[in-house]
């Protein structure tokens, strides 16, 4: 006999399916950071220029004043130097530690879990004070 206030099989399945697809896209994203902050050490600034107006010529061609590219090639301009060490070391760092968590959480590691908040709460911090 199930109570009222028990939870449903079904629910339970789904809530632990949609938990574990979003690790899954925590760690896909962890993964594409770490590959980014690798092609920000290797690729010169002046790549990266010529990538960004390579994109966006096209949209601004039609729309001069498009925020999105404008700020794209305004971005891409400001990251040299220092700024892009940061920025690199920024995903590499994110993009590992995002990746060694999600794993231990699927691993069911119960501190992995509490470790993956206050990192995330740590990375948000960091980025609004940067």
């Amino acid at each position: 006999m199930r109570l009222w206030f028990s939870k449903s099989n079904k629910s339970v399945d789904l809530t632990d399916r949609a938990f574990r697809i979003g690790l899954y896209a925590k760690g896909i994203d962890g993964l594409f950071e770490c590959i980014g902050g690798v092609l920000l050490l290797i690729i010169k600034p002046e790549q990266l220029v010529s990538l960004a107006r390579t994109l966006t010529e096209g949209q601004l061609s039609r729309d001069p004043n498009d925020f999105i590219a404008n700020h794209i090639l305004k971005s891409v301009n400001d990251l040299t130097g220092a700024s892009l060490v940061f920025a690199s070391l920024y995903l590499l760092s994110h993009g590992v530690v995002k990746v060694v968590l999600v794993a231990e959480v699927l691993r069911e590691k119960l501190w992995a879990y509490v470790a993956l908040i206050y990192v995330t709460s740590g990375f948000v911090v960091i980025s609004y004070i940067c």
